[in-house]
């Protein structure tokens, strides 16, 4: 189909505005003036092209869409956008008639380049100062830097928080403010390095916390400075969280407080749950030690004493005097474990006390030693035992020294196999501060104290196993033992002899007597 033509007269009027014809049906310019095809740089002209290609915006599309579906209607001065020859797009204000010419309809398009409204100097200057009036109204420190990162503008605000002198701000000097600003980081070294940490990130959208040298703690927040979507610099915000900081760190401290507080509650409920259950286990197997301790010369008693009551008149007078013999021993055996009971009911009530005087330790061990001379005997084990000084002077209780002794030769008895040796040395040794002390020394050849065990068996009713021999006992012996020689101001230890078995020492206190002799002896030899 043929299209026709508008005249160069429907053009002619305003010739310093750029016009076109558009066809109302095809929607393409059928005649433009040579401002327009200049202006908007199609060098080849613009016939033919359609308007939907030049005028681009969202209302352009619209009004050419119902155009061409046949609504005839002006615009007059509407802002839109038109595509440049270059693919560029250029604001433009353009009005829209529909005309006639020999019987044809037509769009006449002038359009024209739109021009941004300016601020008198008036109206800049007071912008200006309320921009400024804001900047001072903040709460927050504000840098204003221009794209060569020139300070534009600072608030007192910042200047404060920076703690920068009156001089600074009055003078407006960049790289004065600045360095003095970069001078206030830890991280500084010299100047570029103070500049580039503190503009570090200034061109891009960021947040970053910093500690000055004065104490305070910053959030930098950077937001790039846009007008018109051109970019002026850039904004920098600081604003004081050194309250919100330490507030932080409190929580923190106190969170980790509490976190520690119950991991050590915890752990000490455990520890005491631990405990409880083994004193627990430990009672259970005193309670059982003890029952079968007891019982066993309980049985005694009432065996021997019934053999004798039913044989008394007919049984010859020797084996009358044995029945009682073993009563009277199982008698003595059972008052012993009932006077342990006691002396462990006197310690755990602190009672547990003693009457000192001076005397010879010596006799006291040798009674001792001439007591449990049938028990050796009767394992068929050597016992003997030596001194070094006579008389042996201390400030002792004879009697609990002798129950102490006594436990310890017992034990060493019990723990060593028949045809072995068991040796008392009695010694004198002086510590690092001169003081002098007995030394009591009770060694056995039998099969020696685990490593593991050689402070447990002074623990109540704990019994060390001996490299497996079961011993028996109620576990209080050697625990009381180091409670009476603690009451005399000495000591109890165990340790294992280099050629095996175990060795006790016990450690009393000396006191030197006139007529002190010193000199080795064998007290008593048995083998």
């Amino acid at each position: 189909m043929s299209m026709t033509v508008p005249s160069a007269d429907l053009l002619s009027n305003h010739a310093s505005e750029a016009l076109l014809a558009v066809d109302p049906v095809t929607l393409k310019v059928v005649r433009a003036n040579a401002t327009a095809a200049g202006w908007l740089g199609y060098e080849d002209g613009l016939h033919g092209r359609a308007v939907t290609d030049i005028d681009v915006s969202l209302a352009g599309a619209v009004f050419w869409n119902e155009a061409c579906a046949g609504v005839r209607e002006n615009l007059d001065r509407v802002e839109t956008q038109y595509r440049r020859g270059d693919g560029s797009l250029v604001d433009v204000v353009q009005s829209v008639f529909a005309v006639q010419e020999d019987g044809s309809d037509y769009f006449v398009v002038r359009a024209s380049g739109a021009k941004r409204p300016s601020l008198s100097d008036q109206a800049a200057a007071d912008y200006a100062t309320q921009l400024r009036t804001i900047l001072e109204a903040t709460a927050e420190g504000i840098m204003v830097l221009d794209t060569a990162q020139e300070v534009v503008s600072i608030n007192h605000r910042l200047a404060a928080l920076w703690s920068l002198p009156g001089e600074a701000i009055a003078g407006g000097d960049s790289a004065q403010i600045l360095t003095l600003m970069g001078a206030q980081l830890p991280v500084a070294a010299d100047a570029p390095s103070c500049l580039h940490a503190l503009l570090s990130g200034a061109y891009r959208q960021m947040s970053q916390v910093i500690t000055l040298r004065n104490g305070r703690t910053l959030e930098k927040r950077a937001q790039p400075h846009l007008v018109d979507g051109r970019s002026l610099g850039t904004i920098l915000t600081f604003i004081d969280v050194t309250d919100r900081v330490h507030a932080e760190l409190s929580l923190k401290s106190d969170r980790d407080y509490l976190v520690d507080l119950v991991s050590r509650q915890i752990a000490d409920l455990r520890r005491a749950r631990d405990e409880a259950e083994q004193a627990n286990l430990a009672k259970s197997k005193f309670l059982a030690t003890i029952s079968h301790e007891l019982r066993t010369p309980m049985h005694a008693i009432l065996s021997f004493s019934g053999f004798g009551e039913r044989g008394y008149a007919s049984s010859p007078p020797e084996q009358i005097r044995r029945y009682f013999s073993r009563i009277s021993q199982a008698g003595g055996q059972l008052l012993g474990l009932i006077d342990d009971l006691l002396d462990l009911s006197k310690s755990r009530a602190g009672r547990l006390s003693v009457a000192r005087e001076m005397q010879d330790i010596r006799p006291v061990i040798d009674k001792v030693v001439q007591e449990m001379s049938a028990l050796a005997d009767g394992k068929q084990l050597g016992l003997g035992w030596r001194f070094e000084h006579e008389p042996s002077m201390a400030a002792i209780d004879a009697i609990r020294l002798g129950q102490v002794v006594r436990n310890l030769l017992s034990n060493a008895i019990k723990f060593t196999p028949s045809g072995g040796a068991v040796e008392l040395r009695l010694s004198r040794e002086t510590d690092g501060a001169g003081q002098p002390w007995h030394r009591l020394d009770v060694g056995d050849n039998g099969s020696g104290i685990p490593e593991d065990e050689l402070e447990l068996i002074f623990e109540q009713f704990e019994q060390g196993k001996g490299a497996g021999l079961v011993s028996g006992g109620t576990g209080l012996g050697l625990a009381i033992a180091r409670e009476l020689a603690r009451a005399h101001g000495g000591d109890i230890s165990a340790a294992n002899n280099p050629g095996g078995g175990a060795i006790f020492t016990l450690l009393l206190p000396a006191q030197a007597a006139a007529g002190e002799r010193p000199g080795a002896r064998d007290l008593l030899i048995r083998a």
